[in-house]
């Protein structure tokens, strides 16, 4: 048995017979509150391909050793292919669900261009939903500098890393605690 509390459901439908303005009374498909608003999180499998190497790291063992032979350099890098493969299947799942659950946001994603503003942002690490979002309001300073740079002539690399700076500073700003 479990100390896990039940969670209990009130929803009370309340009409008063004299009031002036009388609503509709839902029938059929139309729904008081969102379908899926009390449905379980959608949730993915994500193995761990290299778990050796997690119980080294926590048991404070040495890291694995970089292979000596063509061979094993083959083999290793065969495995991080198929590794990386699996994640992007794994990322193409969860932007499509993504698009499928939310098909009207307008959040920049890592399929934007600009969001590599957002992807080197750090103090503190842009790394969860709500300062991604966050992370919006400062891409205008990253476009406005790099394209100051670029039009005194600075080279399109050193532009865009100018941009990035500035774009941290704003985050800095904008994030004064973290």
């Amino acid at each position: 048995m479990t100390n896990a509390k039940l969670i209990r459901l009130l929803i009370v439908l309340y009409r008063s017979p004299s009031a002036a303005v009388v609503s509709p009374i839902l029938t059929g498909l139309e729904a008081w509150f969102p379908v899926d608003k009390f449905e379980p999180p959608l949730e993915y499998d994500d193995p761990i391909d290299d778990s050796d190497t997690v119980v080294w790291n926590i048991a404070g063992v040495g890291r694995r050793r970089m292979p000596t032979k063509d061979h094993t350099f083959d083999e290793r890098k065969y495995k991080l292919w198929e590794w990386i493969a699996r994640q992007q299947e794994l990322l193409r799942i969860v932007k499509r669900t993504h698009w499928e659950k939310c098909p009207n946001t307008s959040i920049i994603n890592s399929d934007h261009k600009d969001f590599y503003y957002i992807r080197n942002l750090k103090r503190p690490k842009c790394n969860t939903g709500a300062r991604i979002v966050k992370a919006r309001a400062v891409i205008p300073a990253g476009r406005r500098a790099t394209a100051l740079n670029r039009a005194h002539g600075i080279g399109r690399i050193r532009s865009k890393v100018r941009g990035i700076a500035a774009v941290q500073f704003a985050w800095q700003q904008l994030n004064p605690a973290g």
